[in-house]
């Protein structure tokens, strides 16, 4: 339509139309953050892992990547550490699977209440486990692979009345901007492996 197709509003049908908006605009803003929180716990559930409630591989890929976007704009370190556990398959035959959903809680519980707020931790998937270090270098990495080693491996997790214990296997690949986000997965599985080897 032209300008001159336009009908023109009178102040009486002019206040009725503000009016009008106004009275929509509240449900508007409903509807809209409704919207909003179901975009927002979607999001969550693409990144979060149902059972544990850490970060799912798709959360973890992309904190590594961002990660490996401010080392290379800024410089410095992080270390990603990767965690299996080595007799989770015996729990799951022996107690069943509810008790090995209660391990990877619990051993989830483990791991989060032992690093920094500003440190990634995810479930890789299955009974493997992720743990970004984020700004962190290799000494400092080592001294909490350790940590977590002796955590992990001291652990008991109480499943109707029996004590369940596991031992896990950690590895460790420390990150520059030079580094590819295969690159640093693949060193620290051949890392986390080379130590299970060694058990």
């Amino acid at each position: 339509e032209t300008l001159g197709q336009i009908p023109k509003m009178g102040a009486a049908e002019t206040r009725r139309a503000i009016e009008a908006a106004e009275a929509a605009w509240p449900a508007w803003r409903a509807k809209t953050a409704k919207e909003r929180a179901q975009i927002l716990r979607l999001e969550r559930l693409t990144f979060t892992d149902e059972l544990t409630g850490l970060f799912n591989r798709r959360g973890l890929m992309s904190y590594l990547r961002r990660s490996l976007g401010t080392l290379r704009r800024y410089g410095g370190g992080s270390v990603l550490i990767m965690a299996d556990l080595n007799d989770f398959k015996q729990v799951n035959d022996t107690f069943g699977h509810a008790a090995g959903d209660h391990v990877l809680c619990e051993f989830a519980g483990l791991l989060s209440n032992n690093v920094r707020e500003t440190d990634v931790v995810a479930r890789f998937g299955g009974d493997e486990f992720a743990v970004l270090l984020t700004p962190c270098d290799t000494v400092a990495g080592t001294s909490r692979m350790r940590n977590l080693v002796e955590l992990a491996n001291e652990a008991r997790f109480d499943w109707e009345g029996h004590e369940l214990k596991v031992q896990a296997s950690i590895g460790m690949a420390t990150m520059s901007g030079n580094d590819t986000e295969d690159g640093i997965l693949r060193r620290a599985d051949t890392d986390l492996y080379a130590n299970k080897r060694s058990r």
